[in-house]
This record gives structure tokens, sequence and C-alpha cells, in this order.
């Protein structure tokens, strides 16, 4: 097995922020922002002090088919993902302590987006609830940004 060495975080002068136009007919929208994974991910026990600053995720999902009265607070889908994205995500970050290329930043986001659908699948499936939802995440690490 290859060893990779270990990487020296690097603060950037970037700060990341969001604005936001909703209204009442976007009952199915919902976002978050997680300014720090960093303190995310140490407030769950894994660290990722080997990443560089700032590091920040930000989803947007739009539910559909869903029913925003049924719930009370709309797409069950969209809100799965707004509480489980980042679960996903931060044990992957934290488990390679080398330099991630962008391949591995884009795979990461990938893996988590797939394992996040297979999950609510497999949570849902036998509700029979139809709601489902797009998504849309910028990871922010240091200088680079990864669209997902």
């Amino acid at each position: 097995q290859k060893h990779a060495p270990l990487h020296e975080a690097v603060t950037f002068d970037v700060k990341p922020s969001v604005g936001g136009c909703f209204h009442d007919a976007a009952a199915q929208v919902r976002h978050v922002m997680v300014r720090d994974l960093q303190k995310a991910g140490t407030s769950l026990r894994m660290s990722l002090e080997h990443l560089d600053r700032p590091c920040a995720l930000y989803a947007l999902y739009e539910g559909h088919r869903g029913n925003p009265g049924a719930t009370g607070s709309g797409n069950v889908c969209a809100e799965f993902c707004v509480k489980n994205l980042h679960l996903k995500l931060l044990p992957k970050l934290a488990a390679f302590r080398g330099y991630w290329e962008d391949e591995r930043l884009q795979g990461a986001m990938r893996d988590s987006f797939e394992e996040l659908d297979a999950e609510f699948l497999d949570r849902h499936a036998s509700s029979g609830k139809s709601d489902g939802c797009s998504a849309a995440a910028a990871l922010l690490i240091g200088d680079r940004v990864v669209v997902s």
C-alpha cells in the first residue's frame, strides 16, 4: 500500500457566506451551511485539522413530489438530506490525512450523495412516500471549491 505524506493545513483568506431569496411557494426548499467543517468534525470526535481552511459546506435541496402540508415541515427527502449529508462526508474527510487532490474530493462528495440516496430509499421505500429532491452542494477547502 502506498503511503501519502501528512498534509500540513494552510489557511486562506476566504470567507464563506450565503444569501437567499425564498418565498411562500418554496415550501420544499431547504439549505444548510456548515461554516466550519473542522469544528463540526471535532464535535463528532473526528479530526479534520489536516484540511486547508476555510473548510465549509453549503448545500441547497429542492424537494419534489412531496406534500408540504402532510409533514408540516416540507419535503421529507429534503429534510433528510439537510440533516445527513455532512454526516456522510465528515468520516470520509477524516479518514485520509494526506493532501486531497481534486479527484479525491470529487469522489468523497459523490460517494456521500450515493450513500445518502441509498439510506433514504432504505428508510422510506416501504412508507409509500414518493418524496424526492434535487441537490446542489459546494464544498470549500482552502482555495478550492468542489460543486456537486
